[in-house]
């Protein structure tokens, strides 16, 4: 496997209140129109629901994220490759 992309690693270098932060963002965002388009809810539920929806899957995501950082430095730190 290739090494991993540099935005990734830009996104697992930054802290955990801004991971969450962006991911927040990103969900809310996309959960929003998801409840709006296909599941046809109002405008203000869509919001509601989008904002609400998204904080398991930031949280998911920093959880991923930071394991995923500390795995890439022990492969890094001792020159072998974990797993496989």
């Amino acid at each position: 496997m290739a090494g991993t992309p540099a935005l990734v690693r830009r996104f697992e270098d930054l802290e955990g209140g801004k991971q969450g932060a962006i991911a927040m963002g990103f969900f809310t965002v996309v959960l929003f129109l998801v409840n709006l388009g296909p599941f046809h809810q109002p405008v203000l539920r869509a919001a509601l629901y989008g904002l609400i929806e998204a904080i398991p899957f930031a949280v998911v995501v920093v959880i991923a994220a930071s394991n995923e950082r500390q795995r890439r430095l022990d492969r890094e730190g001792d020159g072998t490759s974990a797993g496989a």
